[in-house]
């Protein structure tokens, strides 16, 4: 019975490492908003709800595989950088608690 354990947990272990590393996101140009583009491995803040301050949206980012927050982080760096964005709002998961969308913000501070 213990085997059984471990071959099951090791299992699951081994789908999270597969699908954390095969996440992905795919850009929509939304809203009237447009950003000069950042340098790639620019810094942004993370919001789970709508900023405090004024923000323009710039785009729509449909997430696959990020199954918490540092993942979700980690595919839309490049995207929301490119894009000219200084915040990720996340905003949707599905049944399971995995990111699946997020809105690319400029936000005015």
């Amino acid at each position: 019975m213990e085997s059984m354990k471990s071959k099951l947990l090791a299992l699951s272990l081994s789908s999270l490492l597969i699908t954390g590393c095969t996440a992905t996101g795919t850009f929509y140009k939304t809203g009237e908003g447009i950003a000069e583009s950042r340098t790639e491995g620019c810094d942004f803040t993370i919001y789970t709800t709508s900023p405090k301050h004024d923000y323009i949206e710039l785009g729509l980012i449909e997430l696959v595989g990020a199954i918490n927050l540092g993942i979700a982080k980690n595919v839309a760096a490049p995207i929301v950088c490119k894009n000219g964005g200084n915040g990720l709002l996340v905003w949707e998961a599905d049944g399971h608690g995995h990111y699946i969308k997020a809105t690319v913000v400029f936000v005015n501070k």
